[in-house]
C-alpha cells in the first residue's frame, strides 16, 4: 500500500488550509464528518466579474532542448467583451519570469459550441521561437512568436490552415487547408441564391442559416460534416501544401534533447495515445493490460498497469492506483532516477489528481504528491497531459478554490514550484470553505462532488446543485450557468456533483441501453445527497434549486417533471427530452443525431408505438412541474426550450427564457453574455429560495416580470406547496409534510 496512509494525508490536507474531505453514508476513509473549518482570511471575497475573468492557463507544448514550457493564457474583459490568448515561455529550472510570445490575439473557438480550441503550436528545432496556428487578418495561419511582440506569419494561404508541422530541419512547414475562403464565400451566395436545400447538414437548432460563425473578422456558414463535426459550408476535402520558412537556416544537427523524456501513455475519455513504453534502464516493457473481460452491464474495458522483463516475468501492480479506468489512469510515466514507473491517478472523476510511484522490482509503493486538486493540461473540456522533463512534471493545478496556475513538480521528491500564477490576485481572494463529499445513492453507485456552505450560520441554508462536472476551480459546473462563489455570498450552499463515465455506459441484464439510465443514475445521486445533507442539518430541503447544462440540462428537466426535489431551476441550453428537440435536430431520414435518441434507448416520436414520450417528455408532463424555470440558452439551441417554456405558461406554471445572440453550445465567446448570463441564473435563485431581490436599474424590467409570475402563481394555486403531495408526485422521504 503507499506509505504514509490516513494520517499522511491528513498532513497534507492540513497544509492547503482551505480544503477539507469529507466521506459519508458509509464510505471508508480517513476523515469522519465533522464542523468545517473556517477558510482563512485572506481578503475581500471575489466579485462576479473577477468570476467570469479568471484566466485560464492550456496547450502545454515543451521545448525540444526541454528547458522551456510554451503555454497559452485566455483571459476574458467584461469591460472590453474579448476575449484573448496570450502566448507565453518559461523556462523549466532556476524560475524566472515567464516571456510573452508575439501579441494577444482572439482565440479560435470550436465552431457550433463555442469554446476554445486547444492551441496548435510547435517550437522550432533550436528551442528559440514558436510556431502557432492563429487568427489574424487573413484567416487562420501559421504565425512564428518571439519575444518583444515578434509575429510574423509564415503561410499566407488563402484557405484557412487546419493543422500542420514543421520538418526536422526547421526549414519547412506542411500544412492542410480546405477549400479557399474566396471559393467557400462563392459557393455560399450561389447556394443561397438558389435555395437552400434542407438534408442533414444543415444546421437546424437554431442559429441563422447563413453567417452564423465567426472566424476572426469574417463570417461563414456552418454545415454538419458528421455526426459530430462541423465545418464552414463547402469547405471541401483537405489538402497538403508546405512552404519554406523565409531567413530560416536548416538545423543540420539538433542538439540532444537528452533532459526529455517522452515515454508516457496518456489516457482520457476522448485520447489513448498509446498503452505501453520501454524502460530501457531496467530492461523492461511497462504497459496498460486490460483486465477482466467487459460485461454487458458495463461495457467499457478496465487495464492494469504491468511491467514485464527480457525474460518474460511479469510483474502486476495491485495498488488500488494501478487498476481503473482510462479516465483514472490519466498519465503513467518512468523515472529511470529511481526505478519508479510514476501514475497520475483520479478516483471516480472527483478531480483530484494524485501522484503515485510504484517499483516493480522491490513491490514498493508511495504517494509522491497530493494536493487535493486536478493536475492536467488545461484544457477545460477533455483534458490534456501534464508534460515532462527530466525529473520534472509540468502541470496546470487548479482545485474549487484555487485558480489554474502553471506548477512544476519533482517527480522524485513532489517538491512543487510556481512558473506562471495569472490568477494571483484572485487567489488572494475569501473563499468559502470547501468540504469534498462522497456518498452512495440508493443503488450503491458511488457518487461525488464539492460542498460550499455559507459562513456565519448554524441555520439550514437552501442549496442549489450544479453539474456535471467540477474539475478544477468552481465556475458554475459544465457550462459555467452559476457561479459556486458568489452564491453562498448571497446566503445558498452550493454542492457540484459530477457525473460518472460508468453511469453512462453502464447498460441493462440483456446488454442494451437502458431507458434514460444515465439520467436516472445521476437524479438518484442528487436524491441522496439531498437527503444526507438534509438529516445532517446542513440544507432546508424545500428549498433546493438545480442548474444544469447539455447533458445535464436534459437531467434537470426530467427531473422536474418525475420529482419533487428542486423548488427553482436554471437550464442553461434548451436542450430537453421533448419530441421537439428531435425534430430540430434530426429532420431528415438519414440525420447523424438520430444516434442521441439511440443512446437513450429512445424510439423515434414519430414511431412511439408504446407511447413512451408521453411518459417521460417533460413538456408533454408540464402540468407536473411545479417549480419556477428559467432558460438560459444560446441562440444556436433556444428553439430546443420552446416547447417546455410554452408548455410550462400554458399549463399555468412558471418560466422565462433570456436567448444570448450569437452564442453557441457553451455560451461563452462573449465575456458580457457569461456575466449576465451568470447575474440572471444568481437573481433567479434568490427570489425563488431566499425571496431577496438585488435589484439594479438594469434588472427592474426582470425583477418586474418576475414578481407578477410569482403573484399569478398565488393566484392560481400553481405551487409546489399546493401540488407537492398529488399521487403522481410522491413527496421524497427527505421532505417533511409541512
Amino acid at each position: 500500500m503507499p506509505t504514509g496512509g490516513c494520517a499522511a494525508r491528513r498532513g497534507i490536507l492540513s497544509s492547503i488550509g482551505r480544503l477539507r474531505a469529507v466521506t459519508l453514508a458509509g464510505l471508508a476513509g480517513c476523515c469522519a464528518v465533522g464542523p468545517a473549518t473556517a477558510a482563512p482570511q485572506r481578503g475581500d471575497a471575489p466579485t462576479l466579474t473577477e468570476i467570469v475573468e479568471a484566466r485560464s492557463i492550456d496547450s502545454l507544448v515543451l521545448s525540444p532542448d526541454g528547458q522551456r514550457l510554451a503555454y497559452r493564457v485566455i483571459e476574458r474583459s467584461v469591460a472590453r467583451n474579448r476575449t484573448t490568448a496570450q502566448w507565453y515561455w518559461v523556462a523549466l529550472g532556476d524560475p524566472a519570469a515567464p516571456v510573452a510570445l508575439g501579441a494577444p490575439s482572439e482565440p479560435i473557438w470550436v465552431p457550433l459550441f463555442d469554446f476554445v480550441e486547444n492551441g496548435d503550436a510547435q517550437w522550432d528545432p533550436e528551442s528559440m521561437t514558436l510556431y502557432v496556428r492563429q487568427t489574424g487578418r487573413h484567416g487562420i495561419q501559421v504565425h512564428q512568436l518571439g519575444p518583444h511582440g515578434a509575429d510574423r506569419t509564415v503561410t499566407d494561404d488563402p484557405a484557412d490552415v487546419v493543422s500542420f508541422s514543421i520538418s526536422d530541419d526547421g526549414a519547412t512547414i506542411s500544412y492542410k487547408t480546405r477549400n479557399t475562403r474566396d471559393a467557400i464565400e462563392k459557393s455560399a451566395i450561389l447556394e443561397q441564391q438558389m435555395g437552400i436545400h434542407l438534408d442533414r447538414t444543415v444546421i437546424t437548432d437554431g442559429l441563422p442559416l447563413i453567417n452564423n460563425f465567426r472566424v476572426g473578422s469574417s463570417m461563414t456558414s456552418l454545415r454538419r460534416s458528421g455526426p459530430s463535426e462541423v465545418l464552414p459550408g463547402h469547405s471541401g476535402a483537405l489538402l497538403t501544401k508546405s512552404v519554406e520558412i523565409p531567413d530560416h537556416d536548416p538545423v543540420e544537427h539538433r542538439t540532444p534533447g537528452t533532459s526529455i523524456d517522452q515515454r508516457s501513455v496518456y489516457t482520457s475519455l476522448s485520447a489513448e495515445t498509446g498503452l505501453g513504453f520501454n524502460f530501457a534502464s531496467l530492461r523492461t516493457i511497462v504497459s496498460l493490460e486490460k483486465v477482466g473481460s467487459m460485461s454487458k452491464i458495463l461495457p467499457v474495458p478496465r487495464y492494469e498497469l504491468t511491467a514485464t522483463t527480457e525474460a518474460g516475468v511479469k510483474t502486476r501492480c495491485r495498488e488500488a492506483f494501478c487498476v481503473g479506468f482510462s479516465y483514472a489512469l490519466r498519465q503513467v510515466l518512468p523515472n529511470e532516477s529511481n526505478g519508479e514507473i510514476v501514475v497520475l491517478y483520479e478516483a471516480d472523476e472527483a478531480g483530484r489528481s494524485v501522484l503515485y510511484g510504484w517499483n516493480p522490482f522491490t513491490g514498493r509503493s508511495r504517494t509522491i504528491y497530493n494536493r487535493r486538486t486536478a493536475l492536467d493540461g488545461g484544457s477545460s473540456y477533455a483534458g490534456s497531459p501534464c508534460r515532462r522533463s527530466g525529473r520534472y512534471l509540468a502541470c496546470v493545478e487548479a482545485g474549487p478554490t484555487q485558480p489554474p496556475e502553471l506548477v512544476r513538480i519533482d517527480i522524485q521528491t513532489g517538491e512543487r514550484v510556481t512558473l506562471s500564477d495569472p490568477n494571483r490576485s484572485l487567489a488572494r481572494k475569501t473563499f468559502a470553505t470547501v468540504e469534498l463529499l462522497a456518498w452512495t445513492d440508493s443503488s450503491g453507485r458511488p457518487a461525488n462532488g464539492v460542498l460550499l456552505r455559507p459562513a456565519g450560520s448554524s441555520t439550514r441554508h437552501p442549496l442549489v446543485i450544479t453539474t456535471y462536472r467540477c474539475r478544477g476551480f468552481l465556475q458554475g459546473g459544465t457550462g459555467s450557468v452559476v457561479p459556486e462563489h458568489i452564491l453562498v455570498q448571497r446566503g445558498i450552499a452550493t454542492l457540484c456533483v459530477n457525473t460518472r463515465s460508468e453511469n453512462i455506459a453502464e447498460r441493462g441484464p440483456d446488454g442494451q441501453e437502458i431507458l434514460l439510465g444515465v439520467h436516472k443514475a445521476s437524479i438518484e445521486s442528487y436524491r441522496s445527497a439531498i437527503d444526507l445533507l438534509s438529516r445532517s442539518g446542513v440544507i432546508d430541503p424545500r428549498k433546493v434549486g438545480i442548474s444544469g447544462h447539455s447533458y445535464s440540462s436534459n437531467v434537470a428537466a426530467y427531473a422536474l417533471s418525475n420529482t419533487n426535489l428542486f423548488a427553482a431551476a436554471i437550464l442553461g441550453t434548451g436542450v430537453t427530452i421533448d419530441p421537439n428537440t428531435y425534430y430540430l435536430t434530426a429532420p431528415v431520414p438519414d440525420s447523424w443525431r438520430k444516434s442521441v435518441l439511440r443512446s437513450m434507448a429512445l424510439p423515434e416520436p414519430t414511431n412511439d408505438i408504446l407511447g413512451v414520450w408521453q411518459q417521460i417528455s417533460p413538456s408533454l408532463n408540464a402540468g407536473k412541474i411545479t417549480a419556477p424555470v428559467l432558460l438560459l440558452p444560446p441562440e444556436n439551441e433556444y428553439l430546443f426550450g420552446l416547447q417546455l417554456y410554452t408548455s410550462l405558461r400554458d399549463a399555468g406554471g412558471i418560466a422565462d427564457m433570456y436567448i444570448f445572440a450569437g452564442e453557441g453550445h457553451s455560451a461563452g465567446r462573449e465575456p458580457i453574455h457569461r456575466y449576465w448570463r451568470y447575474r440572471r441564473a444568481l437573481d433567479w435563485f434568490a427570489f425563488w429560495l431566499t425571496r431577496r431581490e438585488y435589484a439594479s436599474p438594469e434588472t427592474a424590467d426582470q425583477y418586474r416580470v418576475w414578481r407578477e409570475l410569482r403573484e399569478a402563481r398565488n393566484i392560481t394555486g400553481h405551487s409546489p406547496e399546493k401540488q407537492g403531495s398529488t399521487k403522481s408526485q410522491p413527496r421524497p422521504p427527505h421532505q417533511p409534510d409541512s
